[in-house]
Parts: structure tokens; sequence; C-alpha cells
């Protein structure tokens, strides 16, 4: 995250051509960017991809912009442009470190949505080098499956096709973090994993990291995972505490003694959102002994805000704005969304919902069993 009492400054503003030595910026990024193709005064945006929240802009003069700044920690960044012509660009994922990158690329060397950089396009970071490699690796058997499956009609043996990559990706990218554990790149991999993997085998790699790995965010999330306890039904549901919109204290406890249907949700899941509209609203407004108690894995709160309006959430709703970075989704152990869980009056899980479908009712089938219980 990027310390807020850092102004970030960009020198594209002001001069076309910013020299820089590898030593100066040792504990500062700096990037010197030339994209061959940008238009003068073409807006340049960088977004945390983590939060989507905005990092700094620049403008293009002579096909050159600069960007510098100081990090705690290495974040995935995005390059977003945009020009008064509304033309459609690529948007480009890099990593962003301490250190002077240098990009030289060509706006037709690019597809327009989400892409990365290639190693002869991007230089003065280690970590990219880590991150386009592997991306490459992933985009090679994504185009193996296409090929296979291109010449396939029979669904079972599609579906065959489909599992042995879905393994040969995890083969890529487990065998990235565990023969080179020590980088955010692995880091990353290894937290997006964590619903798939047995605690042995996060004990494995946690071991494995230098100490400054072992200090970062997601180190000491991964470390929090594998200590946390897999919940089952019949366990006491564990502490959720965060704030609703009006930044007013809320946790999970005060509730003990109701009947509580805990959901956890984003602004960016689609079936969470219908869920929302079409399931919830009816449940709160049929059961006055139940209390829906929502909890968004947003990290950014306008967005968050908007979709609880849109979706017309009047009963409890409250977060962190961690994502799924919040110690209290790692005691629930959530890795998808939707999710709910069904809590009696003495603050026991009674049931676990994933997902949902439409009209199939599961959450009342299993409230109106516990309900005539109590």
């Amino acid at each position: 995250m990027i310390k807020k009492k850092i102004v970030l400054l960009f020198c594209g503003v002001f001069i076309i051509s910013c020299k820089f030595n590898q030593n100066t910026y040792s504990n500062k990024f700096f990037i010197d960017a030339e994209i061959k193709g940008l238009n003068d005064s073409t807006q340049v945006f960088i977004y945390n991809t983590e939060n989507y929240n905005l990092v700094d802009s620049t403008i293009v003069i002579n096909e050159h912009f600069n960007f510098e700044g100081t990090l705690e920690e290495p974040i995935m960044g995005l390059f977003y442009f945009k020009d008064k012509l509304k033309k459609k660009y690529p948007s480009i994922n890099f990593w962003i470190e301490n250190s002077n990158i240098s990009i030289k690329a060509n706006l037709n060397d690019f597809q327009n949505g989400f892409t990365n950089f290639k190693n002869n396009q991007i230089e003065g970071s280690e970590l990219n080098k880590i991150y386009i490699d592997y991306h490459k690796k992933l985009s090679e058997s994504f185009e193996l499956q296409k090929n296979e499956l291109n010449e396939v009609e029979n669904k079972n043996l599609r579906e065959r096709i489909i599992n042995k990559y879905l393994k040969i990706r995890d083969s890529i990218s487990f065998d990235l973090a565990y023969n080179s554990p020590n980088n955010y790149q692995s880091l990353f991999i290894i937290f997006n994993s964590l619903n798939q993997m047995p605690k042995d085998s996060l004990r494995l790699y946690y071991d494995k990291l230098e100490n400054k790995y072992k200090d970062s965010k997601i180190g000491k999330l991964i470390k929090l995972a594998q200590e946390s306890i897999y919940l089952s039904e019949g366990d006491k549901a564990p502490e959720v505490i965060g704030l609703n919109l009006d930044d007013k204290f809320i946790k999970l406890s005060d509730f003990k003694g109701t009947t509580v249907l805990l959901d956890f949700w984003s602004s960016t899941c689609p079936p969470c959102r219908r869920q929302n509209k079409n399931e919830f609203s009816r449940l709160f407004k049929k059961y006055k002994n139940l209390l829906i108690v929502s909890y968004s894995l947003d990290v950014n709160k306008e967005m968050w805000k908007r979709a609880s309006e849109a979706d017309s959430i009047s009963w409890i709703n409250f977060s962190e704005l961690k994502g799924y970075k919040s110690k209290f989704i790692l005691d629930y152990n959530i890795r998808l969304l939707p999710i709910s869980y069904l809590i009696d009056k003495e603050g026991v899980i009674r049931k676990k919902f994933i997902g949902y479908v439409e009209g199939q009712n599961s959450i009342e089938k299993e409230l109106i069993k516990l309900l005539a219980l109590e």
C-alpha cells in the first residue's frame, strides 16, 4: 500500500525526459515509459489492482510519461489510458516495486483488453521478469487447451481436457511458488490458493520464506491461515467485526441469542448481487425472528456503498474493507463467493451454504427446520 504521506510526482507533465541512474532511487520506484503510438495529452492512470484505488495520473508528451513514488511493499498495478477521442486502449498489468523501471513498447504490440508486458518491453524489475515468465507459461497452456478443444465435440472428453489443463496450470503455479518462494508473485499464488491447500503444504511453503517475506502483509496472512481452524457445522461461529456504511462499529457476537444468517459478499460478485435482491430481501421481510448480517469483501467503500444502495440492503451490512486479506475471511476459510452461514441462538454454525441458485431456496428450507427447534 502506498504511504499516504508520500506525494507521488509525475515528471511527464513538466519534463519530456527524466534522466536517472540505477542507484538514485534505491528506496523509490521510478517508471520511465515510452510507448509508441500514444498521442500527446493522452491521460495515463495507475490503479492498484488490489483495491482499484487510483495511485496517480499523468499525461503523455512525445510518447513519454513518468511516475515516481515510494511503496511499503510491491503492488500489482494497472496502466489505464484515456483520451478525448475515447479511443480504446489496452489496460496493462505489471508489478510496481521500489526500483527504476524502464518501459519501451509500441501500442500496436498489445491487444485491447487486459494484457501484460513482454520481457523485452520492461526492464529494471526482477519481479516483473518472474511475473511475465509465469504468465507466458499459463498463456501457452490456455492455447494448447483451446487447440485440443477445437478438435473435440464429446462433452465428457472436453471436460477431461479442461481438467487436464487445470492441473497443468496448478503445477505451473506451485512449481514457481515452491521452487522460488521468496518473491511477491509466489506469495500471491499461495495466498490465492489457500482454499485448496492442506495445512502441511502451507506450512512447508511458509517455512521456505525469508523473514522479509514472512513479515510482509501477505506473509502474515499466510501464517494466520495455517494456524486457523477449518469450520464445520456444530462449531462456534468465530467473531467478525467491522464498520457499517455510517462508520458504526458492528460485531457478530452482539447478536448472540438471535438466529443469524451471516453472509459474505462483494459488489463485484454477480451471484451475490442477485441473492441480495431476490433471496435475502424476501427472507428479511418474511422472517422477523431472523437477523441477516452481510459482511462485504469490498476494499473500496464507494463501490460497496453503491452496490448496497442498488441492492436495497436494509439489513445489517458491514465490512473491514480488507477484502480477502481480513483475518475473519481466513477464519471462515472463504475463497469463493457467495457463502452464507446459518447460526443458531447459541452462536453455533448449523449450516453452510456455498453459491446461489435462484429458486433453490436451500437457506429457507434449513431456516424453517432450525426455527421449529427453537
